[in-house]
Parts: C-alpha cells; sequence; structure tokens
C-alpha cells in the first residue's frame, strides 16, 4: 500500500510584516536576551536538516515571567508563521519577542515558547550590539500606485541603551 502526504498551499503562513522589535514586544508573553545552547527534533526541508526545537538558555528577562534557567522555543515545521531555527547559531546570543507555545501542535506545549516571523521578533547581540529593525522610526511606509512599500532601516544599539528605551 502506497501512502502519500501532500501538503496543502492553503496551511502555508501568510503574515504581512507588523512592526519593529519594540512594537512587537507589546504582544509578547516573554522578552528576554537568551543564549542558544543546542538544538533538538530535527527535521528534514528540502533535503537539509533543519532543527524545529532549540534550547535556550534565559540570561535577562525585558518583560514577563519565567522561572527556568533554561527553556524551549520551537520554530517553523514548514507551514507555520515563524523563523527556521538554523540562522539562530549555537552559541549565539539574541533579544527575542516569544509567545506562549502552542500545546495543539504536536511536541508542543503551553511552558515551551515560539517565535514569529510576522514583524521584527529576534535581535542579533554582537559585540555588546543589537542589530535590527528597532524602533517605528527605523520604518517607512511609502504609496505608489495602490501600491504600499516598507523600507526597513536596520540599526545598531548598544545593550545599555536599550534597557534605557525598554519599558514594558
Amino acid at each position: 500500500m502506497l501512502n502519500l502526504v501532500l501538503l496543502d498551499p492553503a496551511l502555508a503562513c501568510s503574515c504581512d510584516w507588523e512592526g519593529p522589535f519594540l512594537e512587537m514586544a507589546k504582544e509578547s508573553d516573554l522578552v528576554a536576551k537568551i543564549k542558544v545552547l543546542e538544538y533538538q527534533e530535527m527535521m528534514e526541508i528540502y533535503e537539509d536538516s533543519i532543527p524545529n526545537v532549540m534550547i535556550v538558555e534565559i540570561v535577562e528577562i525585558f518583560k514577563g515571567k519565567e522561572e527556568r534557567k533554561q527553556v524551549k522555543v520551537w520554530g517553523d515545521n514548514g507551514f507555520l508563521c515563524r523563523p527556521y531555527l538554523s540562522i539562530f547559531q549555537s552559541g549565539s546570543e539574541w533579544i527575542l519577542n516569544l509567545n506562549k507555545g502552542e500545546k495543539s501542535l504536536e511536541g508542543e506545549a503551553e511552558e515551551d515558547y515560539s517565535l514569529l516571523i510576522c514583524g521584527e521578533n529576534w535581535l542579533a547581540l554582537e559585540e555588546g550590539l543589537l542589530k535590527g529593525v528597532i524602533f517605528p522610526k527605523n520604518v517607512s511606509r511609502i504609496r505608489s500606485a495602490g501600491d504600499e512599500e516598507i523600507k526597513l532601516n536596520v540599526q545598531e544599539l548598544s545593550l545599555s541603551a536599550f534597557r534605557e528605551e525598554f519599558e514594558y
């Protein structure tokens, strides 16, 4: 007996870019500085082995509550509006806007977290500088012939300056 599994294109993710990091943080359950420790639950996508889960160390919390020092963060499985976690290299540090896990998804639990792609939800931390679209002033919306174009200006900001700006 031959079983075929076809992904329905209607199940694929579709979302508009919803805003810079500080705007997205308003809706997040947890905003934290993290360090990527390891990957778990690898999956095959287009013949590449992609992590579906990463274990992160919570280094500092800016918004929300989390007592655990290490948590699971779920990424995309091929049809969710989440990033492929391979962009978060083991040992790298980030500030993430995280949302509670969805227990309706296989393997994911409410005490886990997920990351969305429909806005700026992660900032790379390299040599003490955060990099990404942080503030609303870094976004320009241009309308022409009924279409809207969004121009994003990547900014660098020191971690100490970010602490001063972040108020949630």
